[in-house]
């Protein structure tokens, strides 16, 4: 799931555990120390939704920069991976 904020776009990785918790005994939520939903945020300058783009669970989103604007393509894919920043940038 891509969400656009207004200084960055945040990547979420939604699983079936992201809509289930465990209940102790006292009926409150566990205390797991691991969040169900995990989440990656690339810092963009006022980035806009674009649309899909040709790769799967990819995004195009626009960036504002001091020359312009440019279209950087976010790959849910990509965000994932270790040592990533979660995006490539296609400048037009």
């Amino acid at each position: 799931m891509f969400v656009v904020h207004f200084a960055s776009v945040e990547v979420m990785l939604v699983t079936g555990a992201s809509f289930t918790r465990n209940l102790n005994d006292s009926g409150s939520t566990g205390t797991s120390s691991e969040s169900p939903v995990i989440s990656k945020f690339i810092p963009l300058n006022s980035p806009k939704l674009l649309g899909n783009a040709h790769a799967q669970d990819s995004v195009y989103v626009s960036n504002s920069t001091s020359q312009g604007a440019e279209v950087v393509c976010v790959s849910g894919n990509f965000a994932f991976r270790s040592q990533s920043k979660g995006m490539l940038r296609e400048k037009r």
